[in-house]
């Protein structure tokens, strides 16, 4: 990949990074890469340069699950939406409001 490239993608965000610009970042001071999630916390933005300000807040602030995906049934049960179906078939999960707060912290609490 090209330098141009690689600044090209690092500046969309949410984009998935090509693995070998992923392994390098991981290399970089304030980047850990732990269970799964990545942190790359080595991001500046000037301080007269309200625009990308405003890009770095919208995107760190931005919901992890699409209002669309997530709705209430007629039993009061959370229905989420999978973004893909799983190789079984399943295109959705219900579960309770207790459980669907407890799955999005990452708890296996029932």
């Amino acid at each position: 990949m090209s330098r141009t490239a690689a600044r090209a993608v690092r500046m969309q965000p949410g984009r998935k990074l090509p693995s070998s610009e992923a392994r390098r970042r991981r290399r970089q001071p304030l980047c850990a890469d732990i269970d799964g999630f990545s942190l790359y916390a080595a991001i500046r933005v000037e301080a007269h340069d309200r625009k990308r300000l405003e890009q770095l807040c919208r995107y760190i602030t931005r919901s992890a699950l699409s209002d669309e995906r997530v709705q209430l049934n007629a039993a009061g049960q959370v229905e989420l939406k999978l973004k893909t179906p799983w190789r079984d078939g399943t295109t959705h999960l219900v579960m309770s409001p207790l459980a669907f707060m407890c799955w999005c912290r990452g708890r296996g609490c029932t």
